[in-house]
């Protein structure tokens, strides 16, 4: 036959070989050989070469009609019957055959391709190879019964040669008998595992039940072929199937959990049934092959109990579903992993109750612990509530150290298995390690929510810094925790135990204090104010004959800028602490600058019909001191974050007047001319008020460690109303120079103010 491979017929048997069975031609040989009826034999065939090792797996089906039910078939290798696996349907049996036979030690022949197994069967024997296959009844019982008579009747005649034989005949029948028991327990393990193998192979098991039968199918076949010693045609990868089986089952578990089909007692059940397969495992020494199930399938299982809880939790507002799951562990520890499995413990569970119901704490600092003062310099809050298991829980602020700080916000309290609340309160202590610290107050709860809200928790920073035992002065910092402590909860599993008993940290606030920082140098504040004025004029005109020549108007455009500056010398701004305000206060009268002088306009006047010709000039000049001041306020503050602000309030405002002098010039041509009038002085208010408006400049807190500080800031004014803008006076107040006592009359005006901020600050340590 070639490697192509083929077929072998013979009366009522058939061999068949694959494609690739063979390596080369080789010649095979299947024949028929006489039955032995005596023996109890139905067929007999052989094959050869015998022990020829195939690289596939052939088949030999063998027709057998009206065949005892127990027939089987055996391998004969030098007298001995070895079991050759096979199944029967109908009147065919069929064997699978990776060799022609098996070797001189009984032992079945791995194919070509593999290194033989190196398990010796039990009745292994120095034999040459067998080819020789018979089917027969092996009745070890009868044949034992008739040899045991045959020896009695030979003891009873003294023929002891004959009973010797016979004797020795009964015990190989004995021998030859265990060992086939032995071999038909072998064959009926592999084909039991086999079958395990083909339903762990299926389509996902359905329910946990299912997979509870597959699983132990496999592992209690797999003991028992270990147990018996056998050698299966096919070594089952038991990991392998445990894990996809079990991966199927877990995809089934979690549609089942989104159905919320494993809620409360149920998921319970479903889930101390998986427990079980595991107990199996270890019960059956199987502890790597169910690995899996402590590794991969039970923290997933966990998990996405802790996560339907959680989620559960934040619709309902109530922590009663994480604390019924809480209640599934009750038998295992609180720090180690959760029912021994998890990738979390069931302190994680109590502070996911805690959180789940989204607390908030809300930290109002004030810069002085007076109670009365009740606008706060600083109002924060610290929201707990993020992804599952990954909360904000620490918070810092910086408070002045003679300041206080008010606590309040919504925080629920947990809830017990049964729905009751947990009898614990909410309490603020010293922070430490062992959570010991000693208590600054505590709040009890309503039934819902601890009592921040109606009751905060009022508390002054010298007093918590006289607890902690530290000096105000040097102190860099103190830590505060929110606990929820006391209560218990009665389990609903065993009511003999109690949960929920541990407290649980909520918060931490870290209160950082500052060093105090003193500052000198100079502030310097300019307000500048500029105005267009223009005025029309009526003139007469009078000749040598006093008769009226003529009369004409024109106008004139005045341009007028004023400024004042207070320079504020800084002598020292000590003890500048975090998140306080300095004032500083300038002393004395502005410095006046700038300038408020007239524009000189020449207009040449319109000849009249009766032939005059008429022009004049007016020469107007200013000068001004300030009437009075209302000094600005100017602050320095150092934030809660280290920054710098410099601010002016924006109340700073003056009053400006002076004398005003004109002259007017002009000429007339008809009988005579008017020339150099005489310069006339009045004395005008010219400006209401120049306010100082609202300016500030802020060195930020990553310049903190500058020593210098130093720069300038302008803010511009409007300048179509400015007036209104800058509280100025609308219109001009005062007198204006009329030569001829004629009407004067405001046209328009336009009055663009700036206000300047120069400062140059060192820092003294």
């Amino acid at each position: 036959m070639s490697a192509a491979g083929g077929t072998l017929v013979v009366d009522g048997a058939s061999l068949t070989l694959p494609a690739d069975a063979l390596q080369a031609d080789t010649e095979l040989t299947l024949e028929q050989l006489p039955a032995d009826p005596a023996a109890g034999e139905l067929l007999h065939l052989r094959l050869s070469p015998a022990g020829r090792r195939l690289a596939a797996t052939a088949e030999l089906a063998v027709d057998l009609p009206a065949a005892p039910a127990d027939t089987q078939a055996f391998w004969d290798v030098g007298g001995d019957l070895v079991l050759a696996p096979s199944t029967r349907s109908g009147d065919r049996f069929t064997l699978r055959l990776d060799s022609l036979g098996v070797d001189g030690d009984g032992r079945r022949l791995d194919p070509a391709a593999a290194k033989p197994s190196g398990r010796r069967h039990a009745l292994a024997a120095a034999s040459p190879a067998g080819g020789d296959l018979k089917l027969q009844v092996q009745d070890c019982q009868a044949k034992a019964r008739a040899l045991t008579r045959r020896l009695a009747d030979m003891l009873q005649r003294d023929a002891i040669d004959e009973a010797q034989l016979l004797s020795d005949a009964l015990v190989d029948l004995v021998q030859q008998c265990q060992a086939l028991e032995v071999q038909q327990a072998q064959a009926e393990a592999c084909t039991q595992q086999a079958a395990a193998v083909a339903a762990i192979q299926q389509s996902a098991p359905p329910t946990l039940a299912e997979l509870d039968k597959r699983v132990r199918d496999l592992l209690g076949t797999t003991d028992a072929v270990r147990k018996v010693l056998a050698s299966c045609p096919v070594v089952p990868e038991v990991d392998t199937l445990l894990r996809a089986s079990i991966e199927q089952y877990t995809r089934v578990l979690k549609a089942d959990l989104d159905a919320g089909r494993l809620e409360g007692a149920a998921g319970a059940r479903e889930l101390s049934r998986l427990f079980a397969v595991d107990a199996d495992c270890q019960l059956l020494g199987l502890d790597d092959a169910c690995t899996v199930l402590r590794t991969e399938v039970f923290p997933e299982v966990l998990n996405g109990m802790r996560v339907d809880a959680f989620a559960e939790c934040r619709e309902r507002g109530s922590s009663l579903p994480v604390s019924q799951l809480i209640d599934l562990g009750v038998f295992t520890g609180r720090e180690g992993k959760f029912l021994d499995f998890a990738r979390y413990t069931t302190a994680d569970l109590e502070l996911d109750a805690a959180m789940c119901t989204a607390p908030e704490l809300q930290v109002r600092v004030f810069g002085s612990d007076d109670a009365l003062d009740d606008r706060p310099d600083l109002d924060t809050r610290i929201v707990a509530l993020g992804a599952l298991g990954q909360y904000t829980q620490r918070g810092e602020v910086r408070p002045p150290r003679a300041g206080r700080i008010v606590l309040s916000g919504p925080i629920k309290v947990s809830r017990c298995p049964d729905g009751n609340a947990l009898g614990a309160d909410l309490v603020v202590r010293l922070a430490t390690n062992d959570g010991t610290g000693a208590v600054l107050a505590r709040r009890p709860h309503d039934g819902t929510r601890f009592t921040l809200d109606s009751a905060p928790i009022d508390l002054s920073l010298p007093q918590i810094l006289a607890t902690a035992g530290q000096d105000p002065a040097s102190t860099t910092g103190v830590s505060l925790t929110l606990t929820q402590e006391g209560g218990a909860c009665t389990s609903l599993l065993d009511e003999d135990k109690v949960v929920l008993t541990s407290p649980v940290r909520l918060f931490q606030l870290d209160l950082v204090f500052g060093l105090a920082e003193s500052w000198r140098g100079t502030v310097t504040l300019e307000t500048q104010f500029s105005e267009q004025l223009r005025s029309s004029y009526g003139l007469t005109f009078l000749t040598e004959e006093e008769s009226v020549c003529g009369t004409s108007c024109g106008s004139i455009v005045s341009s007028h800028s004023v400024s004042a500056a207070w320079v504020i010398p800084v002598e020292m701004v000590a003890d500048l602490a975090a998140g306080t305000t300095r004032s500083l206060v300038p002393s004395g009268q502005p410095t006046l600058s700038g300038s408020w002088s007239g524009q000189t306009l020449a207009t040449q006047l319109f000849e009249q019909a009766d032939g005059c010709t008429r022009s004049r000039s007016l020469e107007e000049g200013y000068g001004a001191s300030p009437l009075d001041a209302v000094l600005p306020t100017l602050t320095l503050q150092r934030g809660t974050d280290d920054s710098l602000r410099l601010a002016v309030a924006g109340d700073g405002s003056m009053r400006f007047s002076g004398p005003q002098s004109s002259r007017l010039q002009g000429a007339v041509t008809c009988r005579t001319s008017i020339t150099n009038d005489p310069p006339v002085s009045t004395n005008v208010t010219v400006i209401g008020n120049l306010a100082t408006p609202a300016i500030a400049a802020t060195r930020s807190a990553a310049a903190a460690a500058d020593a210098v500080w130093e720069g300038e800031v302008v803010l511009g004014g409007n300048a179509t109303s400015c007036g209104a803008a800058a509280g100025t006076d609308s219109s001009l107040v005062g007198e204006v120079f009329n030569p001829g006592d004629n009407e004067v009359s405001v046209e328009d005006q336009a009055c663009p103010q700036s206000t300047r901020l120069r400062w140059r600050l060192e820092r003294q340590r």
